[in-house]
Protein backbone atom coordinates (compact mmCIF):
# COMPACT_ATOMS: atom_id res chain seq x y z
CA UNK A 1 0.00 0.00 0.00
CA UNK A 2 1.57 3.42 -1.21
CA UNK A 3 1.77 6.37 1.37
CA UNK A 4 -1.90 8.49 1.82
CA UNK A 5 -1.58 11.95 0.51
CA UNK A 6 -2.63 14.91 2.50
CA UNK A 7 -3.14 18.75 1.05
CA UNK A 8 -3.53 20.91 3.94
CA UNK A 9 -5.56 24.66 3.20
CA UNK A 10 -5.31 27.26 5.50
CA UNK A 11 -4.34 31.27 4.79
CA UNK A 12 -2.07 31.50 7.92
CA UNK A 13 1.21 30.10 7.33
CA UNK A 14 1.67 29.25 10.98
CA UNK A 15 -1.01 27.11 11.06
CA UNK A 16 0.02 25.63 8.24
CA UNK A 17 3.21 24.84 9.77
CA UNK A 18 1.94 23.54 12.84
CA UNK A 19 -0.35 21.09 10.98
CA UNK A 20 2.97 19.92 9.24
CA UNK A 21 4.92 19.50 12.53
CA UNK A 22 2.35 18.42 15.17
CA UNK A 23 2.73 14.30 14.17
CA UNK A 24 4.74 12.20 12.42
CA UNK A 25 3.24 11.95 9.14
CA UNK A 26 5.99 9.55 7.60
CA UNK A 27 5.70 7.38 10.48
CA UNK A 28 2.27 7.02 10.18
CA UNK A 29 2.14 6.37 5.97
CA UNK A 30 1.38 9.58 4.86
CA UNK A 31 2.88 12.41 3.29
CA UNK A 32 2.11 15.80 2.15
CA UNK A 33 1.29 16.15 -1.22
CA UNK A 34 0.69 20.05 -0.89
CA UNK A 35 -0.24 23.16 0.51
CA UNK A 36 -3.11 26.11 -0.48
CA UNK A 37 -3.69 29.46 0.99
CA UNK A 38 -7.36 29.80 -0.28
CA UNK A 39 -10.11 27.38 -1.58
CA UNK A 40 -9.11 28.60 -5.11
CA UNK A 41 -5.60 27.47 -4.73
CA UNK A 42 -6.68 24.09 -3.07
CA UNK A 43 -9.33 23.00 -5.88
CA UNK A 44 -6.32 23.50 -8.24
CA UNK A 45 -4.35 20.95 -6.10
CA UNK A 46 -6.95 18.78 -5.45
CA UNK A 47 -7.34 17.93 -9.16
CA UNK A 48 -3.24 18.03 -9.41
CA UNK A 49 -2.37 16.18 -6.57
CA UNK A 50 -5.68 13.71 -6.23
CA UNK A 51 -4.87 13.84 -2.07
CA UNK A 52 -6.56 11.46 -0.12
CA UNK A 53 -7.62 13.81 2.64
CA UNK A 54 -7.63 17.97 2.31
CA UNK A 55 -7.39 19.12 5.92
CA UNK A 56 -8.84 22.35 5.97
CA UNK A 57 -9.97 26.11 7.19
CA UNK A 58 -13.15 27.32 7.05
CA UNK A 59 -12.76 31.03 6.45
CA UNK A 60 -10.11 32.16 3.85
CA UNK A 61 -10.22 34.82 1.19
CA UNK A 62 -11.21 33.97 -2.36
CA UNK A 63 -12.59 30.80 -1.94
CA UNK A 64 -13.48 30.05 1.77
CA UNK A 65 -13.25 25.69 3.20
CA UNK A 66 -17.19 25.54 3.22
CA UNK A 67 -17.42 26.60 -0.54
CA UNK A 68 -14.52 24.05 -1.40
CA UNK A 69 -16.35 21.12 0.02
CA UNK A 70 -19.42 22.18 -1.88
CA UNK A 71 -17.22 22.29 -4.92
CA UNK A 72 -15.66 19.02 -4.80
CA UNK A 73 -18.80 17.20 -3.34
CA UNK A 74 -20.85 18.48 -6.53
CA UNK A 75 -18.69 15.66 -8.85
CA UNK A 76 -16.37 13.94 -5.94
CA UNK A 77 -19.18 12.22 -2.64
CA UNK A 78 -15.70 9.57 -1.76
CA UNK A 79 -13.57 12.78 -1.21
CA UNK A 80 -12.31 13.24 2.95
CA UNK A 81 -12.12 16.60 4.35
CA UNK A 82 -11.55 17.19 7.77
CA UNK A 83 -12.05 20.54 8.95
CA UNK A 84 -9.96 22.93 11.77
CA UNK A 85 -11.21 26.22 12.97
CA UNK A 86 -11.30 28.94 14.65
CA UNK A 87 -14.75 29.28 15.05
CA UNK A 88 -17.40 26.96 17.73
CA UNK A 89 -20.21 28.46 16.31
CA UNK A 90 -22.79 24.99 15.67
CA UNK A 91 -23.99 26.74 12.52
CA UNK A 92 -20.46 26.19 10.93
CA UNK A 93 -20.18 22.48 11.96
CA UNK A 94 -23.84 22.07 11.37
CA UNK A 95 -22.95 22.95 7.62
CA UNK A 96 -19.58 21.16 7.64
CA UNK A 97 -21.03 17.55 8.59
CA UNK A 98 -23.94 18.34 6.50
CA UNK A 99 -21.26 18.04 3.51
CA UNK A 100 -20.00 14.76 5.49
CA UNK A 101 -16.82 15.79 6.74
CA UNK A 102 -14.73 13.05 9.01
CA UNK A 103 -14.57 15.07 11.25
CA UNK A 104 -14.60 19.24 12.83
CA UNK A 105 -11.55 20.06 14.87
CA UNK A 106 -10.99 23.15 16.87
CA UNK A 107 -7.50 24.99 15.89
CA UNK A 108 -6.81 26.06 19.44
CA UNK A 109 -8.25 23.08 21.12
CA UNK A 110 -6.25 20.69 17.96
CA UNK A 111 -4.17 17.65 19.94
CA UNK A 112 -1.30 15.43 17.86
CA UNK A 113 -2.62 12.21 19.29
CA UNK A 114 -6.01 13.42 18.31
CA UNK A 115 -5.54 14.31 14.79
CA UNK A 116 -3.18 11.04 14.48
CA UNK A 117 -6.18 8.60 15.71
CA UNK A 118 -8.15 10.77 13.41
CA UNK A 119 -5.60 10.15 9.88
CA UNK A 120 -5.39 6.38 11.33
CA UNK A 121 -9.28 5.97 11.11
CA UNK A 122 -9.98 7.52 8.32
CA UNK A 123 -7.14 5.53 6.51
CA UNK A 124 -8.39 2.14 8.18
CA UNK A 125 -11.73 2.80 6.33
CA UNK A 126 -10.34 4.14 2.93
CA UNK A 127 -8.51 0.85 2.66
CA UNK A 128 -11.57 -1.43 3.99
CA UNK A 129 -13.57 0.69 0.92
CA UNK A 130 -10.74 0.10 -1.98
CA UNK A 131 -10.55 -3.35 -0.57
CA UNK A 132 -14.46 -3.93 -1.20
CA UNK A 133 -14.20 -1.76 -4.60
CA UNK A 134 -11.84 -4.69 -5.49
CA UNK A 135 -13.73 -7.32 -4.74
CA UNK A 136 -17.30 -5.75 -5.81
CA UNK A 137 -15.02 -5.47 -9.16
CA UNK A 138 -14.33 -8.84 -9.28
CA UNK A 139 -17.52 -10.10 -7.98
CA UNK A 140 -18.90 -8.00 -11.40
CA UNK A 141 -16.13 -9.50 -13.34
CA UNK A 142 -17.30 -12.97 -12.45
CA UNK A 143 -21.39 -12.43 -11.86
CA UNK A 144 -20.74 -10.57 -14.94
CA UNK A 145 -21.74 -9.70 -17.27
CA UNK A 146 -25.23 -10.70 -18.14
CA UNK A 147 -25.13 -6.72 -18.12
CA UNK A 148 -22.71 -6.53 -21.06
CA UNK A 149 -23.93 -9.24 -23.24
CA UNK A 150 -27.45 -7.45 -22.84
CA UNK A 151 -25.88 -4.20 -23.62
CA UNK A 152 -24.84 -5.74 -26.94
CA UNK A 153 -27.89 -7.58 -27.86
CA UNK A 154 -30.21 -4.47 -26.77
CA UNK A 155 -27.75 -1.77 -28.38
CA UNK A 156 -27.04 -0.23 -25.34
CA UNK A 157 -28.89 1.02 -22.27
CA UNK A 158 -29.02 3.71 -19.35
CA UNK A 159 -28.50 0.44 -16.78
CA UNK A 160 -25.28 -0.83 -18.03
CA UNK A 161 -23.48 2.65 -18.66
CA UNK A 162 -24.01 2.63 -14.95
CA UNK A 163 -22.68 -1.26 -14.97
CA UNK A 164 -19.41 -0.45 -17.06
CA UNK A 165 -18.33 2.50 -15.70
CA UNK A 166 -16.84 3.93 -18.92
CA UNK A 167 -14.15 6.76 -17.77
CA UNK A 168 -13.86 9.25 -20.86
CA UNK A 169 -10.88 10.33 -19.84
CA UNK A 170 -9.45 6.64 -20.03
CA UNK A 171 -9.04 4.81 -23.18
CA UNK A 172 -9.72 1.65 -23.76
CA UNK A 173 -10.13 -1.89 -26.51
CA UNK A 174 -12.47 -4.48 -27.20
CA UNK A 175 -11.17 -7.61 -27.06
CA UNK A 176 -13.16 -10.66 -28.15
CA UNK A 177 -11.52 -13.91 -26.90
CA UNK A 178 -11.83 -17.42 -29.05
CA UNK A 179 -10.65 -20.44 -27.69
CA UNK A 180 -9.32 -22.53 -30.12
CA UNK A 181 -10.42 -25.91 -31.73
CA UNK A 182 -13.48 -25.70 -29.52
CA UNK A 183 -16.20 -26.47 -32.43
CA UNK A 184 -14.28 -29.68 -33.09
CA UNK A 185 -15.69 -31.07 -29.93
CA UNK A 186 -18.88 -30.96 -31.30
CA UNK A 187 -18.56 -33.43 -33.86
CA UNK A 188 -20.63 -36.03 -34.15
CA UNK A 189 -23.00 -35.15 -31.16
CA UNK A 190 -21.46 -34.47 -27.58
CA UNK A 191 -21.73 -31.22 -26.07
CA UNK A 192 -18.18 -29.58 -24.97
CA UNK A 193 -18.05 -28.16 -21.07
CA UNK A 194 -18.13 -24.68 -21.64
CA UNK A 195 -17.58 -24.00 -17.84
CA UNK A 196 -14.02 -25.29 -17.75
CA UNK A 197 -13.04 -22.39 -20.68
CA UNK A 198 -15.16 -19.85 -18.84
CA UNK A 199 -13.31 -20.79 -15.81
CA UNK A 200 -10.09 -21.24 -16.91
CA UNK A 201 -10.76 -17.50 -18.01
CA UNK A 202 -11.73 -15.97 -15.11
CA UNK A 203 -9.10 -17.04 -12.81
CA UNK A 204 -6.38 -15.71 -15.13
CA UNK A 205 -8.58 -12.76 -15.08
CA UNK A 206 -8.92 -12.64 -11.61
CA UNK A 207 -5.11 -13.04 -11.14
CA UNK A 208 -3.98 -10.29 -13.79
CA UNK A 209 -6.29 -7.71 -12.14
CA UNK A 210 -4.95 -8.76 -8.21
CA UNK A 211 -0.93 -9.10 -9.20
CA UNK A 212 -0.59 -6.31 -11.32
CA UNK A 213 -2.27 -4.48 -9.09
CA UNK A 214 -4.44 -2.01 -11.37
CA UNK A 215 -7.63 -2.34 -13.37
CA UNK A 216 -6.49 -3.04 -16.55
CA UNK A 217 -9.18 -5.55 -17.34
CA UNK A 218 -12.02 -3.54 -17.19
CA UNK A 219 -15.14 -5.55 -17.31
CA UNK A 220 -15.12 -9.67 -18.84
CA UNK A 221 -18.38 -11.42 -20.33
CA UNK A 222 -18.22 -15.20 -21.74
CA UNK A 223 -20.75 -15.35 -24.88
CA UNK A 224 -21.28 -19.19 -24.69
CA UNK A 225 -20.25 -21.16 -27.83
CA UNK A 226 -15.80 -20.68 -26.86
CA UNK A 227 -15.78 -16.96 -27.30
CA UNK A 228 -15.73 -13.93 -24.22
CA UNK A 229 -15.53 -9.80 -24.24
CA UNK A 230 -12.42 -9.01 -22.13
CA UNK A 231 -12.53 -4.90 -22.17
CA UNK A 232 -9.23 -3.70 -21.23
CA UNK A 233 -7.27 -0.40 -20.24
CA UNK A 234 -4.39 1.02 -22.17
CA UNK A 235 -2.20 3.98 -22.58
CA UNK A 236 -4.01 7.10 -22.96
CA UNK A 237 -1.92 8.60 -25.27
CA UNK A 238 -2.00 10.78 -28.80
CA UNK A 239 0.72 8.61 -30.35
CA UNK A 240 -0.57 4.97 -32.33
CA UNK A 241 2.73 3.53 -31.57
CA UNK A 242 2.16 3.66 -27.85
CA UNK A 243 -0.82 2.11 -27.88
CA UNK A 244 0.03 -0.60 -29.83
CA UNK A 245 2.92 -1.26 -27.29
CA UNK A 246 0.03 -0.88 -24.32
CA UNK A 247 -2.55 -3.38 -25.97
CA UNK A 248 0.54 -6.33 -26.77
CA UNK A 249 2.05 -5.42 -23.37
CA UNK A 250 -1.67 -6.44 -21.72
CA UNK A 251 -2.28 -9.19 -23.86
CA UNK A 252 1.28 -10.85 -23.51
CA UNK A 253 0.70 -10.50 -20.01
CA UNK A 254 -2.55 -12.06 -19.92
CA UNK A 255 -1.84 -14.98 -22.02
CA UNK A 256 0.58 -15.70 -19.41
CA UNK A 257 -1.75 -15.44 -16.66
CA UNK A 258 -4.08 -17.87 -18.46
CA UNK A 259 -1.36 -20.40 -20.22
CA UNK A 260 -0.77 -20.99 -16.01
CA UNK A 261 -4.40 -21.34 -15.28
CA UNK A 262 -5.11 -24.05 -18.25
CA UNK A 263 -2.56 -25.75 -20.12
CA UNK A 264 -4.64 -27.93 -22.62
CA UNK A 265 -6.63 -24.72 -24.57
CA UNK A 266 -5.10 -22.31 -26.85
CA UNK A 267 -7.04 -18.77 -27.49
CA UNK A 268 -7.23 -16.35 -30.17
CA UNK A 269 -7.66 -12.41 -29.52
CA UNK A 270 -9.05 -10.12 -31.79
CA UNK A 271 -8.55 -6.80 -31.07
CA UNK A 272 -10.77 -3.56 -32.08
CA UNK A 273 -9.77 0.09 -32.45
CA UNK A 274 -9.55 2.07 -29.08
CA UNK A 275 -12.51 4.05 -27.51
CA UNK A 276 -12.97 6.20 -24.36
CA UNK A 277 -16.65 6.36 -24.71
CA UNK A 278 -19.67 3.93 -24.58
CA UNK A 279 -21.09 5.43 -28.14
CA UNK A 280 -18.26 3.89 -29.61
CA UNK A 281 -18.64 0.48 -27.85
CA UNK A 282 -20.93 -1.15 -30.73
CA UNK A 283 -19.03 -0.59 -33.40
CA UNK A 284 -15.80 -1.64 -31.49
CA UNK A 285 -17.53 -4.52 -30.88
CA UNK A 286 -18.18 -5.60 -34.51
CA UNK A 287 -14.54 -4.69 -35.36
CA UNK A 288 -13.46 -7.06 -33.12
CA UNK A 289 -16.31 -9.58 -33.69
CA UNK A 290 -14.88 -9.43 -37.28
CA UNK A 291 -11.58 -9.63 -36.73
CA UNK A 292 -11.72 -12.82 -34.97
CA UNK A 293 -13.31 -14.45 -38.31
CA UNK A 294 -9.70 -14.05 -40.00
CA UNK A 295 -8.54 -16.78 -37.76
CA UNK A 296 -9.11 -18.80 -40.85
CA UNK A 297 -6.41 -17.25 -42.38
CA UNK A 298 -4.06 -15.49 -40.18
CA UNK A 299 -3.84 -18.75 -37.79
CA UNK A 300 -4.73 -19.91 -34.57
CA UNK A 301 -3.37 -18.84 -31.28
CA UNK A 302 -2.36 -15.08 -32.11
CA UNK A 303 -3.67 -11.65 -31.47
CA UNK A 304 -5.64 -9.94 -34.31
CA UNK A 305 -5.96 -6.37 -35.25
CA UNK A 306 -9.11 -5.11 -37.08
CA UNK A 307 -7.30 -2.09 -38.25
CA UNK A 308 -4.07 -3.92 -39.38
CA UNK A 309 -5.41 -7.57 -40.48
CA UNK A 310 -8.60 -7.03 -42.26
CA UNK A 311 -7.67 -7.39 -46.23
CA UNK A 312 -8.79 -4.46 -49.07
CA UNK A 313 -12.26 -5.96 -50.83
CA UNK A 314 -11.55 -7.43 -54.48
CA UNK A 315 -13.62 -9.47 -56.76
CA UNK A 316 -13.39 -12.86 -58.37
CA UNK A 317 -15.31 -13.71 -61.88
CA UNK A 318 -17.97 -16.96 -61.44
CA UNK A 319 -16.34 -18.75 -64.10
CA UNK A 320 -12.79 -18.35 -62.05
CA UNK A 321 -14.25 -19.98 -59.21
CA UNK A 322 -16.18 -22.51 -61.73
CA UNK A 323 -13.33 -23.70 -63.41
CA UNK A 324 -11.35 -24.42 -59.93
CA UNK A 325 -14.04 -26.11 -58.93
CA UNK A 326 -14.51 -28.30 -62.38
CA UNK A 327 -10.76 -29.20 -62.00
CA UNK A 328 -11.36 -30.91 -58.63
CA UNK A 329 -14.56 -32.57 -59.88
CA UNK A 330 -12.65 -34.43 -63.03
CA UNK A 331 -9.51 -35.15 -60.50
CA UNK A 332 -12.70 -36.84 -58.39
CA UNK A 333 -14.40 -38.75 -61.57
CA UNK A 334 -10.83 -40.04 -62.41
CA UNK A 335 -9.71 -41.07 -58.85
CA UNK A 336 -6.51 -39.31 -58.92
CA UNK A 337 -6.11 -38.58 -55.30
CA UNK A 338 -3.01 -36.31 -56.11
CA UNK A 339 -4.57 -33.92 -58.15
CA UNK A 340 -7.56 -33.80 -56.50
CA UNK A 341 -5.39 -32.66 -53.15
CA UNK A 342 -3.73 -30.12 -55.16
CA UNK A 343 -6.81 -28.35 -56.84
CA UNK A 344 -8.48 -27.92 -53.25
CA UNK A 345 -5.38 -26.66 -51.80
CA UNK A 346 -4.80 -24.00 -54.81
CA UNK A 347 -8.31 -23.09 -54.25
CA UNK A 348 -8.05 -22.20 -50.70
CA UNK A 349 -4.61 -21.32 -50.66
CA UNK A 350 -3.49 -19.74 -53.24
CA UNK A 351 -6.89 -17.88 -55.05
CA UNK A 352 -7.87 -16.60 -51.98
CA UNK A 353 -5.01 -14.33 -51.23
CA UNK A 354 -6.01 -10.81 -51.93
CA UNK A 355 -9.83 -11.46 -51.45
CA UNK A 356 -12.17 -10.08 -49.48
CA UNK A 357 -11.89 -13.41 -47.91
CA UNK A 358 -14.36 -14.36 -45.26
CA UNK A 359 -17.10 -13.52 -47.41
CA UNK A 360 -15.43 -15.31 -50.61
CA UNK A 361 -14.78 -18.24 -48.34
CA UNK A 362 -18.55 -19.19 -47.38
CA UNK A 363 -19.32 -18.72 -51.06
CA UNK A 364 -16.32 -21.26 -51.59
CA UNK A 365 -17.19 -23.80 -49.00
CA UNK A 366 -20.83 -23.49 -50.48
CA UNK A 367 -19.96 -24.86 -53.67
CA UNK A 368 -17.01 -27.55 -52.72
CA UNK A 369 -19.74 -28.67 -49.96
CA UNK A 370 -21.98 -29.07 -53.56
CA UNK A 371 -19.78 -31.16 -55.39
CA UNK A 372 -19.93 -33.49 -52.51
CA UNK A 373 -23.25 -33.69 -52.08
CA UNK A 374 -23.52 -34.31 -55.98
CA UNK A 375 -20.47 -37.14 -56.20
CA UNK A 376 -21.96 -38.99 -53.19
CA UNK A 377 -25.57 -39.11 -55.74
CA UNK A 378 -23.70 -39.64 -58.62
CA UNK A 379 -22.01 -42.61 -56.94
CA UNK A 380 -24.85 -44.03 -55.01
CA UNK A 381 -22.95 -43.05 -51.70
CA UNK A 382 -24.67 -42.51 -48.39
CA UNK A 383 -23.19 -39.78 -46.06
CA UNK A 384 -22.79 -42.08 -43.65
CA UNK A 385 -20.85 -44.21 -45.66
CA UNK A 386 -19.21 -41.35 -46.60
CA UNK A 387 -18.69 -39.39 -42.93
CA UNK A 388 -20.14 -41.71 -40.51
CA UNK A 389 -23.57 -39.86 -39.80
CA UNK A 390 -26.39 -39.45 -42.15
CA UNK A 391 -25.97 -35.72 -43.12
CA UNK A 392 -23.61 -33.56 -44.67
CA UNK A 393 -22.21 -31.45 -41.92
CA UNK A 394 -22.29 -28.04 -44.06
CA UNK A 395 -22.14 -25.63 -40.94
CA UNK A 396 -19.59 -26.80 -39.50
CA UNK A 397 -16.81 -25.37 -41.83
CA UNK A 398 -18.60 -21.63 -40.47
CA UNK A 399 -17.51 -23.18 -37.06
CA UNK A 400 -13.13 -24.15 -38.00
CA UNK A 401 -10.89 -22.37 -36.53
CA UNK A 402 -8.60 -22.00 -39.88
CA UNK A 403 -8.75 -22.43 -43.76
CA UNK A 404 -5.75 -25.72 -43.06
CA UNK A 405 -8.54 -27.28 -41.52
CA UNK A 406 -11.17 -26.78 -44.02
CA UNK A 407 -8.68 -28.10 -47.10
CA UNK A 408 -8.09 -30.96 -44.22
CA UNK A 409 -11.68 -32.10 -44.05
CA UNK A 410 -12.22 -31.81 -47.88
CA UNK A 411 -9.10 -34.06 -48.60
CA UNK A 412 -10.59 -36.38 -46.28
CA UNK A 413 -14.01 -36.12 -47.97
CA UNK A 414 -13.19 -36.60 -51.35
CA UNK A 415 -10.43 -39.40 -50.61
CA UNK A 416 -13.00 -41.53 -48.84
CA UNK A 417 -15.37 -40.87 -51.71
CA UNK A 418 -12.67 -41.90 -54.32
CA UNK A 419 -11.33 -44.97 -52.06
CA UNK A 420 -15.15 -46.34 -51.83
CA UNK A 421 -15.88 -45.50 -55.19
CA UNK A 422 -12.92 -47.97 -56.31
CA UNK A 423 -14.08 -50.48 -53.71
CA UNK A 424 -17.52 -50.52 -55.34
CA UNK A 425 -16.71 -50.90 -58.80
CA UNK A 426 -14.30 -54.09 -58.37
CA UNK A 427 -16.34 -56.39 -55.77
CA UNK A 428 -19.80 -57.82 -56.55
CA UNK A 429 -23.28 -57.14 -55.28
CA UNK A 430 -23.13 -59.42 -52.59
CA UNK A 431 -19.88 -58.13 -51.11
CA UNK A 432 -20.92 -54.73 -51.79
CA UNK A 433 -24.13 -54.94 -50.01
CA UNK A 434 -22.51 -56.74 -47.11
CA UNK A 435 -19.77 -53.56 -47.00
CA UNK A 436 -22.57 -51.09 -47.05
CA UNK A 437 -24.68 -52.96 -44.14
CA UNK A 438 -21.58 -52.68 -41.67
CA UNK A 439 -20.32 -48.78 -42.98
CA UNK A 440 -24.45 -48.26 -41.99
CA UNK A 441 -24.53 -50.05 -38.67
CA UNK A 442 -20.98 -49.77 -37.34
CA UNK A 443 -22.14 -47.98 -34.34
CA UNK A 444 -23.69 -51.71 -33.31
CA UNK A 445 -22.16 -55.00 -32.39
CA UNK A 446 -21.84 -56.79 -35.29
CA UNK A 447 -21.54 -60.40 -36.56
CA UNK A 448 -21.84 -62.52 -39.61
CA UNK A 449 -24.97 -64.12 -38.60
CA UNK A 450 -26.82 -60.91 -38.53
CA UNK A 451 -25.20 -59.50 -41.67
CA UNK A 452 -25.96 -62.87 -43.55
CA UNK A 453 -29.61 -62.88 -42.09
CA UNK A 454 -30.17 -58.96 -43.40
CA UNK A 455 -29.01 -59.61 -46.91
CA UNK A 456 -30.84 -63.10 -47.03
CA UNK A 457 -27.74 -65.16 -47.85
CA UNK A 458 -26.10 -68.11 -46.28
CA UNK A 459 -23.39 -67.12 -44.13
CA UNK A 460 -21.06 -69.80 -44.63
CA UNK A 461 -21.45 -68.48 -48.59
CA UNK A 462 -21.19 -64.72 -47.63
CA UNK A 463 -18.11 -65.84 -45.26
CA UNK A 464 -16.86 -67.49 -48.34
CA UNK A 465 -16.29 -64.90 -51.08
CA UNK A 466 -15.89 -62.48 -48.80
CA UNK A 467 -12.62 -63.90 -47.93
CA UNK A 468 -11.87 -64.30 -51.92
CA UNK A 469 -13.31 -61.05 -53.40
CA UNK A 470 -11.48 -58.81 -50.52
CA UNK A 471 -8.70 -61.01 -49.20
CA UNK A 472 -9.41 -60.53 -45.43
CA UNK A 473 -12.45 -62.22 -42.91
CA UNK A 474 -15.26 -60.23 -42.62
CA UNK A 475 -14.86 -59.96 -38.72
CA UNK A 476 -11.87 -58.43 -40.45
CA UNK A 477 -13.33 -55.85 -42.13
CA UNK A 478 -16.00 -54.84 -39.59
CA UNK A 479 -12.98 -54.34 -37.11
CA UNK A 480 -10.71 -52.46 -39.26
CA UNK A 481 -14.45 -50.32 -40.02
CA UNK A 482 -14.77 -49.72 -36.42
CA UNK A 483 -11.19 -48.67 -35.68
CA UNK A 484 -11.17 -46.09 -39.07
CA UNK A 485 -14.07 -44.81 -37.61
CA UNK A 486 -12.71 -44.79 -34.17
CA UNK A 487 -9.66 -42.71 -35.40
CA UNK A 488 -11.66 -40.06 -37.42
CA UNK A 489 -13.66 -39.25 -33.87
CA UNK A 490 -9.94 -39.48 -31.89
CA UNK A 491 -8.49 -36.72 -34.45
CA UNK A 492 -11.90 -34.84 -34.52
CA UNK A 493 -13.24 -34.53 -31.25
CA UNK A 494 -12.64 -33.79 -28.00
CA UNK A 495 -14.64 -37.36 -26.94
CA UNK A 496 -13.74 -39.44 -23.95
CA UNK A 497 -12.42 -42.84 -24.80
CA UNK A 498 -15.58 -44.91 -23.45
CA UNK A 499 -17.35 -42.66 -25.46
CA UNK A 500 -15.81 -43.50 -28.75
CA UNK A 501 -15.95 -47.45 -27.73
CA UNK A 502 -19.73 -47.07 -27.27
CA UNK A 503 -20.18 -44.94 -30.13
CA UNK A 504 -18.17 -47.52 -32.62
CA UNK A 505 -20.14 -50.45 -31.16
CA UNK A 506 -17.43 -52.05 -28.88
CA UNK A 507 -18.65 -53.98 -26.10
CA UNK A 508 -16.78 -51.96 -23.88
CA UNK A 509 -14.52 -49.11 -23.40
CA UNK A 510 -11.77 -52.04 -22.37
CA UNK A 511 -12.55 -54.28 -25.43
CA UNK A 512 -11.52 -51.22 -27.56
CA UNK A 513 -8.71 -50.25 -26.62
CA UNK A 514 -7.27 -53.96 -26.79
CA UNK A 515 -8.48 -53.84 -30.21
CA UNK A 516 -7.46 -50.83 -31.03
CA UNK A 517 -4.10 -51.58 -29.96
CA UNK A 518 -3.80 -54.73 -31.89
CA UNK A 519 -5.14 -53.28 -34.77
CA UNK A 520 -2.78 -50.15 -34.98
CA UNK A 521 0.08 -50.94 -32.60
CA UNK A 522 -0.72 -48.49 -30.26
CA UNK A 523 -3.72 -47.46 -27.86
CA UNK A 524 -6.32 -44.77 -28.69
CA UNK A 525 -4.21 -42.20 -25.88
CA UNK A 526 -1.18 -42.78 -27.57
CA UNK A 527 -2.83 -42.42 -31.39
CA UNK A 528 -4.51 -39.27 -30.23
CA UNK A 529 -0.94 -37.64 -28.21
CA UNK A 530 0.35 -38.31 -31.51
CA UNK A 531 -2.21 -36.47 -33.70
CA UNK A 532 -1.70 -33.92 -31.17
CA UNK A 533 1.97 -33.02 -31.89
Amino acid sequence: MGMYKVLIVDDEKPARELIKHIIDWDGLGFEICGEAKNGREALEGYHMFEPDIIITDIQMPIMNGLDLIKEIRSFDQEQKFIVLSCHEEFSFAREAFLLNVEDYLIKDLLRGDELNHLLLSIAENKNEKKMKHMEDKQQRMVVHNKGLIEYIAKQGSKEVRNFMDIDKGCMYRMVIVGFDDYYKSNLPSKEYDQEEMKNSLICALESFNQKENQDLIHAFAYMGSGKAIVIIQIANSMNEHIKLQSTMNILSRFRTYFSKTDQTHTMTMAISRDFNDLDGFMERYNEAYQALKYRLFLGKGKNIFYNTSIPRLTQMSEQALESKIEKIKVAVEDCDVCKMKDHIKDLYRENLKGFMQYNFLKEVNGQMCYLLSDMCYRNNITYKELLGYSYLPANMLDEVDTVDEIIHWFHDCFERLIQIKIENNKYSRHIQDAMRYVIDNYDQPISLNEISEALNIHKVYLSRIFKEETGITISSYILNHKIMQAKRLIEATNMKIYEIAETTGFRNAQHFVVAFKKNTGITPKEFRDKRRK
